[in-house]
């Protein structure tokens, strides 16, 4: 068999080439790597994606939770900004707030809508995922499984928004009435409105860098979840005797348990809180046009920019601001999706080429439920 011997042939001088091949070898290390550091993050995601109508209330209901966060950390963004201290500083004290506020979102069982795709990214490629489906995969089901990630991310920055805008606002009336200052007032306000617009400022390339490192905190708490199981780090934490003798059995467990389930998540947000608040002292050290524009923030400022102006601005600029602030928001969603469903596709090694007709059958979905990508469905 002519054709199969060429095939072995080739197979075999393609693996005496290879075999001693460094860059072979940490291209397929990195690929396992990159395919656990999915699989963990794709765990993390499945409680971001809904099935009930009652599943769907509780995401917005969490989502609103986040908002009260976000609201306090806009708020205390913009108080940190009028401390004289050095440009390294000020960044380090936006990177602590951002990374606190984050934490406490996670640890009160809040969402913010914005490190949502990162994960539920690798709960769509694993649909496609053969090896692990054990068969063709079910591509209808995948649709599914769209319609119901798209409809938790809506869920996730209505609770958000309606929330942020409102609230902030509220914290900075009362927080003039309280000291007769405003926190931002003048042309300060009216920076915050305009850094917000799409043409009067480079918001939608800052919200691309965003989308960047909400990925690429993603990334951060997937390692550390592979970690915390590979290095077996509940176990050894647990058998060491100063642990044993400092901590009641009832709070060692406590430990323990946090640091299983919860140590890639507090590692990820650590990690972002410091992407987003030193982008700004970075572009100004090396003079690059260099920031990050985050939805929810980015309502928190235009809340306290609204305020400071004592409303005085043109229902055009209003409205050009909303714009800017919702495109921030698609554009912090895309990115980081399109990243980390680039980085699970290709971790599982499936090529999307192999599913022409995957498009055709959401429009056929999308065309007969439209509704299924807005809201929870009721039983069929």
């Amino acid at each position: 068999n002519t054709e199969r011997f060429t095939e072995y042939f080739t197979t075999v001088v393609r693996n005496e080439k290879r075999k001693n091949s460094i860059k072979e070898f940490i291209s397929e290390n990195t690929g396992y790597l990159a395919y656990q550091i999915a699989e963990h993050g794709g765990r993390t995601g499945e409680k971001f994606i809904t099935t009930t109508k009652k599943e769907f209330w509780t995401m917005f209901v969490s989502a609103c939770g986040g908002g009260i966060i976000i609201s306090f950390i806009g708020i205390l963004k913009n108080l940190l900004g009028k401390v004289a201290v050095a440009p390294f500083w000020q960044g380090f004290l936006y990177s602590t707030n951002y990374s606190l506020g984050f934490i406490l979102i996670q640890d009160t069982g809040s969402t913010l809508a914005t490190k949502q795709p990162a994960y539920t990214a690798n709960n769509v490629a694993s649909s496609l995922d053969v090896q692990k489906a054990g068969g063709q995969p079910d591509l209808r089901n995948l649709a599914i499984t769209v319609a119901k990630v798209s409809r938790t991310q809506l869920a996730s920055f209505a609770g958000n928004l309606l929330i942020v805008f409102p609230l902030t606002y509220l914290l900075a009336w009362l927080y003039f009435e309280s000291t007769g200052v405003k926190i931002a007032e003048g042309a300060a306000a009216q920076k915050l409105l305009s850094d917000q617009q799409p043409f009067h400022s480079l918001a939608w390339l800052y919200a691309c860098f965003t989308g960047f490192f909400l990925f690429a905190s993603g990334l951060v708490a997937g390692y550390v979840e592979n970690y915390v199981v590979y290095g077996k780090i509940t176990e050894r934490l647990g058998n060491l005797s100063s642990f044993k003798n400092t901590f009641s059995e009832k709070r060692r467990y406590k430990i323990l348990h946090y640091v299983q389930n919860n140590l890639g998540g507090l590692i990820g947000n650590i990690s972002l809180g410091f992407f987003l608040g030193m982008a700004g002292f970075f572009g100004k050290t090396f003079g690059l046009p260099f920031d990050i524009r985050h939805i929810t923030i980015s309502a928190a400022n235009s809340a306290i920019g609204f305020f400071g102006l004592d409303h005085l601005i043109t229902t055009k600029e209003l409205l050009y601001t909303v714009i800017g602030v919702f495109g921030i928001g698609f554009i912090n969603f895309a990115v980081s999706f399109g990243l980390a469903f680039i980085v699970a596709v290709k971790s599982r090694g499936i090529h999307l080429r192999d599913y022409p007709e995957f498009l055709g059958i959401l429009w056929r979905y999308i065309k007969k439920y439209p509704k299924d990508f807005f809201q929870a469905p009721t039983n069929r």
